[in-house]
């Protein structure tokens, strides 16, 4: 009877430790990549075009010839989280790992709102 108890009990262990045991992913900003960065046209695409493909800047500030510099941001974190529940002697041990990737954008609009020159760290890393 002791033996099947001390079974029971080390299976509810592990599928307890399995279950505290997992991934959280989470990101920050506006989502972008290839894809949108395609649609923007030097020359061409207005603020409020680029309104629709990327939605709000995180930022904007005004440059000297009265247009604007608009950035975009977008941060993924993956946060990796490991937990041993004790069993016996054994103690607890926890790990958490974060991961980040950050790709950032900025774009630059005459007085017209009409984009003149954008540059990303897009082109060079993908989505």
């Amino acid at each position: 009877m002791k033996a099947i108890k001390a079974i029971g009990m080390t299976i509810a262990l592990i599928g307890l430790s399995l279950w505290v045991s997992g991934c959280v992913h989470s990101t920050q900003g506006t989502v972008f990549g290839k894809s949108e960065l395609g649609q923007i046209v030097k020359g061409k695409t207005t603020s409020s075009e680029l309104m629709n493909i990327l939605g709000t800047p995180f930022s904007k500030k005004p440059i000297a010839d009265g247009g604007e510099e608009w950035f975009y941001y977008c941060a993924h974190y993956v946060q990796q989280i490991d937990a041993v529940v004790p069993v016996g002697p054994v103690v607890a041990v926890h790990e958490h790992t974060s991961k980040q990737r950050q790709q950032n954008l900025t774009v630059l609009l005459n007085k017209d709102k009409v984009v003149v020159d954008f540059s990303s760290d897009v082109q060079k890393t993908g989505r």
